[in-house]
């Protein structure tokens, strides 16, 4: 039976000279859950009983003919793991949120309406997604100098890494707006390049309805 709730009862005289595992004697039992198992003897002159609680069954590993549980018995796929999987002391697989910003190096307050970022990471790459919408910037406290988003999951282990910009609206320049991680930081810089030369997005460009929405794969490990 399930933990302190008596469902099944066998009574039978077949059982006097039992042997093997309590499996056999009682069916469909999962090696997932607990019980608490009674057993009765008795005779024509006296009985006895005893009550002992069988555990769940730890599995490190399980082999099936489909497949091979990791943790956990296997119940589906090839290769069915429970728990994180790490190789040289990281993690393999990684989801999670992060809280991105725009910043400008005058130190100017906004509001925002929106601050999403995700990242999926798998093995040393990340995968990021960030979505940034601006209500308002604080009264008197308008950007003018360098401009960029800050607050990313990991540090760029690699080289020079490109982003891509799905959406750009508050930017006021003629010119493409592009943007790029430098290696060993976790920032975005807002470019433009004009016909002399590439030149850096200052607080001048900003408008007070911006909404950007960004996507980009960059090296998170060596």
């Amino acid at each position: 039976t399930e933990p302190a709730v008596w469902e099944t009862y066998i009574q039978s005289t077949q059982l006097s000279n039992a042997s093997g595992t309590i499996i056999h004697i009682i069916p469909n039992m999962s090696v997932t859950s607990a019980y608490n198992i009674s057993v009765a003897v008795a005779d024509s002159y006296y009985s006895s009983a005893a009550t002992n609680k069988v555990g769940a069954a730890t599995c490190l590993m399980n082999i099936e003919k489909n497949g091979v549980g990791i943790g956990k018995f296997h119940t589906q796929g090839a290769l069915d793991i429970m728990g994180d999987i790490y190789v040289n002391d990281s993690k393999l697989y990684e989801t999670g949120t992060f809280n991105p910003s725009f910043y400008c190096s005058d130190g100017c307050g906004m509001t925002f309406t929106r601050r999403q970022g995700t990242y999926e990471k798998i093995g040393k790459w990340c995968m990021c997604s960030i979505n940034l919408v601006v209500e308002h910037f604080n009264a008197g406290d308008m950007p003018e100098y360098q401009f960029k988003v800050i607050n990313l999951p990991f540090i760029n282990k690699g080289t020079y890494s490109a982003v891509t910009i799905g959406y750009c609206k508050g930017i006021n320049t003629t010119y493409d707006v592009r943007a790029y991680i430098r290696p060993n930081e976790s920032d975005i810089i807002l470019v433009y390049r004009n016909s002399v030369r590439m030149e850096t997005i200052t607080g001048n460009h900003v408008l007070a309805n911006l909404d950007m929405l960004f996507s980009f794969m960059y090296q998170v490990e060596e």
